[in-house]
């Protein structure tokens, strides 16, 4: 329940606009995809199924010549959202999926396809790739998303190994690296990738606390951030399980 000191702290967070940091290494690693996507056929867009609709950003893909390309949107982490988000988030799915045209003329994509899963749970993403190899001969895929929504464990998932570097930490991947899935796939691992888009300070503790952002991401003091979190935590819409 909050109460009505806390409820104007919360609309407060809601109408704050603040700009997030944007990190070299991340526009490094933008504009080294941008120079090498012409050999990538594939894209895979992890998105964190937690925060869905703060971790699903379109704009990202307009850095990126997607002409003719295969765009894979997987939703990760549905193992840690209870039975309401997983309805909420299969309703952002299905409108995603009316609009699926006029995304896919947008970015000129050849295909779009979704797939919902979690770390232990990616036979269906790789059943897709391996679907996609066959059909295409080889494929390229480069994966992307923000940072800490599970890249680097997939992608170990993917290629049955622990190869990808994973902790719990912002901006754990912090180079490009290739990796080979089968013969004819081979798989791209990228920093995650945050765009220096205007957004509420409400929306920036949300990613904060998920850890998905980090301190830097915030213009505010440490401690004011660390104060601000402590009483938006109070609302128990966003408490963690």
């Amino acid at each position: 329940m909050i109460n009505k000191k806390n409820g104007v702290i919360i609309k407060y967070m809601e109408e704050v606009k603040i700009k997030l940091s944007f990190p070299l290494h991340v526009k490094k690693s933008i504009d080294i995809i941008q120079k090498i996507i012409k050999k990538i056929n594939t894209i895979i867009y992890v998105v964190d199924s937690r925060v869905f609709e703060l971790t699903f950003d379109l704009n990202i893909l307009n850095k990126f010549q997607l002409k003719n390309k295969i765009l894979i949107i997987f939703f990760n982490k549905t193992d840690l959202i209870d039975k309401k988000d997983k309805k909420n988030l299969q309703d952002f799915i299905n409108n995603l999926e009316s609009n699926i045209n006029q995304i896919k003329e947008k970015f000129k994509l050849k295909e779009i396809y979704f797939i919902i899963g979690n770390k232990e749970k990616i036979k269906d993403l790789k059943n897709k790739l391996k679907e996609i190899a066959n059909r295409e001969l080889f494929i390229n895929i480069v994966i992307i998303g923000y940072p800490n929504v599970g890249k680097s464990t997939i992608i170990n998932r993917l290629i049955n190994r622990s190869k990808a570097k994973v902790e719990d930490k912002v901006g754990t991947t912090r180079s490009l690296q290739w990796y080979s899935i089968e013969y004819n796939i081979k798989i791209l691992d990228s920093p995650g990738i945050i765009l220096p888009t205007d957004t509420t300070l409400k929306d920036a503790l949300t990613l904060y606390k998920f850890n998905i952002i980090s301190e830097s991401f915030i213009p505010l003091p440490t401690e004011k951030i660390q104060s601000m979190l402590r009483k938006y935590e109070k609302d128990s819409k966003y408490n963690r399980n």
